[in-house]
């Protein structure tokens, strides 16, 4: 989080925004918080791309939720999450 150090107002209006959105109920995927916090910090001018630039990964995303909001991401839960590690084996032993 270093790189927003000096910009407290920024992630002021970062985590002003998503509690807005968590108090609306809106879906908080981190397919929808990265590029809003692109977004913002874009719109801010305070970065700029390429090699001493800044890059706002998954894991960036993550450690800024952590950090400043004290939020986590649940993992998603499906189905194939769910299988057996020998389901193949398994599958087999059904069939007979």
């Amino acid at each position: 989080m270093h790189v927003l150090e000096g910009y407290r107002e920024v992630c002021d209006s970062l985590v002003v925004m998503l509690r807005k959105m968590r108090k609306a109920r809106k879906p908080l995927s981190i397919g929808i918080v990265q590029p809003i916090f692109h977004g913002m910090i874009k719109k801010s001018k305070i970065l700029q791309k390429g090699p001493r630039g800044f890059t706002i990964t998954r894991k960036w995303t993550y450690q800024f939720m952590k950090q400043y909001m004290n939020w986590s991401f649940k993992m998603a839960a499906t189905t194939t999450s769910k299988l057996l590690p020998n389901w193949s084996k398994e599958r087999c032993n059904m069939a007979y």
